[in-house]
């Protein structure tokens, strides 16, 4: 099923072609561009689910287990529904719908872990995970066309060719930065089994779930809201200015003190919940927490890149992401696991200093407040490390070890406490904004006014 999900990721960036994005963003005619999108798509995808059927058989043996085929060429119907999906959610999220949006997942992710389990308890195997895959990609389309406003713009008649050319460019752009993403992600793991061998593949394979994990759930959260919020702005520099300092406020908010919180309880979190024999994997863990420090504020510009129409500037930014990191793994690989973790924290923050210079073409009085906008969290982040770090020698001054569940408990109560009552003297405003955008019933007159 894992070697099965990587050949979909890959090819799945082709099935769309980056058009449902093109149809959030575009100013123009919001029927045809959608019907296009959905006629290419829908092509598209059926070609790609064909093509993985009949190469199924010459993956599995490239991959070096034959036993992927049949998998492959199942969940390749995931790829065909999705084909008929990614332009319905296009258009719930270009119309900021988020309620909608997350409904959607809670029913998808509901029917696939249900299906799944059902069938495991029935002695399933690997396919209690295929099929619920399967069944999770049907139900998202279902509700996905089950929630929209009209389905008018679904004839013929809304064929249009020049928006397709300007779209489809829009779309390839969309694409290839996808495409060098996936590639620089992959390469320190590649490096790290090739050279290192699989057992430092575990431990860093590891380290990297616990900070990326999270910071990949946010990334993903804050791309679907502010995507289509700023596209919608686009045309106003001062009100995108605005809003792109108040998101960047926000996710600084939430980002910044989980990679201090990783950082200050990383050996208690790995040893009390994954158990001792995981111990190696706390020194990459806490240089990597650097990384998952830098990523969210870097990601929060693709975001503006594509609503503004330069998707070429995330491609720009993948390409020099992708080159720091080469550069740094072949400085830094005498240092083993850590040297790679290293060099993945140099090549994040070569990213953030060049998207910071790319944003500069773009929005150019607000690149001075950016580090104003962060500036909040990370002060109150940098007392809450220092804090935490004086408990827990506490804690084994007391105890001996800190070590276990109870110390483990008592130094997240402690830096949550000691970071959210900080906010509240510093930041409360915004406090209070970000809890009215997280209740389901605001969620979306915030988002419009944030815009």
């Amino acid at each position: 099923m894992a070697l099965a999900q990587v050949v979909l990721s890959i090819v799945g960036l082709f099935s769309t072609l980056g058009l449902p994005t093109a149809v959030i963003q575009t100013p123009l005619d919001r029927n045809r561009a959608a019907f296009s999108a959905l006629a290419i798509n829908f092509v598209a995808s059926g070609v790609v689910c064909g093509m993985i059927i009949v190469a199924a058989p010459w993956l599995g043996f490239l991959l070096g287990d034959l036993q992927v085929v049949p998998v492959l060429q199942v969940l390749s119907l995931t790829i065909l529904v999705g084909g008929v999906t990614r332009v319905p959610e296009a258009l719930i999220q270009k119309d900021l719908q988020f309620g909608r949006l997350s409904i959607m997942g809670i029913i998808t992710e509901v029917v696939t872990v249900g299906v799944s389990i059902t069938l495991a308890w029935n002695g399933w195997g690997v396919w209690s995970l295929v099929y619920g895959a399967v069944a999770g990609a049907v139900t998202n389309a279902v509700v996905a066309w089950w929630f929209l406003s009209s389905v008018a713009w679904v004839r013929l008649g809304n064929w249009d060719r020049g928006i397709i050319r300007q779209i489809a460019s829009f779309g390839a752009r969309i694409v290839g930065s996808a495409s060098v993403y996936t590639l620089y992600s992959y390469t320190d793991n590649y490096v790290v089994g090739r050279v290192l061998g699989t057992e430092s593949l575990g431990f860093y394979s590891k380290a990297v779930d616990l900070t990326s994990r999270t910071v990949d759930s946010i990334n993903r959260i804050i791309g679907v809201v502010l995507f289509p919020s700023y596209a919608q702005v686009q045309d106003d520099k001062e009100r995108l200015s605005r809003a792109y300092l108040k998101s960047l406020r926000m996710i600084s908010l939430l980002t910044i003190p989980i990679a201090g919180g990783l950082f200050a309880v990383a050996e208690e979190l790995v040893v009390v919940l994954l158990g001792a024999k995981w111990a190696p994997a706390v020194p990459p863990l806490k240089v990597l927490t650097f990384m998952s420090l830098l990523k969210p504020l870097s990601s929060t510009t693709s975001a503006l890149f594509i609503s503004t129409g330069f998707p070429e500037y995330n491609l720009r930014a993948g390409l020099v992401v992708m080159a720091a990191l080469l550069a740094g793994v072949f400085a830094f690989l005498s240092g083993g696991v850590l040297g790679v973790a290293s060099a993945v924290v140099f090549a994040h923050a070569v990213g953030l200093a060049y998207n910071v210079y790319q944003v500069q073409s773009i929005l150019p009085r607000t690149v001075l407040k950016m580090g104003e906008a962060v500036l909040p969290a990370f002060l109150s982040c940098v007392v809450m490390v220092v804090i935490v770090l004086g408990v827990r020698s506490l804690v084994i001054a007391l105890q001996s070890t800190s070590l276990t569940l109870p110390s483990l408990i008592i130094l997240v109560i402690a830096g949550v406490s000691v970071y959210v009552g900080l906010l509240a003297l510093i930041q409360r405003p915004l406090l209070v904004e970000i809890w009215q955008l997280i209740r389901p019933k605001r969620s979306q007159v915030t988002t419009e006014s944030e815009a």
